[in-house]
């Protein structure tokens, strides 16, 4: 398997993650339970205030699952698209490298507002 197809499964993952991320957010807010995709069922045992964990999470998970979507399609398209058809413009460099920042600095944001939530709620 080609570095090409490893990027395209790969960017696959990313976008599929990104689904998985806003479904299981929506599913934290309805049912008021906090899927271990977040934290798992032994540190939730722990949490003082469930409610308040899942209000501080929620909107910072859609975001996350949001970017991880963009990330997952840019990278589908660049990889795959423009491979299968060669009438496709590629994406710029520049933008590429973007995109990537971004989502690697959204998924750090994410990790840490994570971690404040734990210390807040737990």
């Amino acid at each position: 398997m080609n570095s090409k197809n490893m990027m395209l499964i790969f960017d696959v993952i990313v976008l599929v993650l990104g689904v998985y991320i806003l479904y299981q957010a929506r599913f934290m807010k309805v049912n008021q339970e906090v899927p271990s995709l977040f934290v798992s069922a032994q540190e939730m045992r722990h949490c003082r205030n469930r409610k308040g964990f899942i209000n501080f999470l929620y909107s910072k998970a859609n975001i996350f699952g949001v970017v991880d979507i963009v990330y997952g399609l840019e990278g589908l398209y660049d990889d795959g698209f423009t491979a299968w058809n060669e009438s496709l413009p590629k994406v710029n460099t520049a933008v590429n490298i973007i995109v990537l920042l971004g989502f690697l600095s959204v998924w750090i944001w994410f990790s840490v507002q994570l971690r404040k939530g734990k210390n807040e709620f737990f």
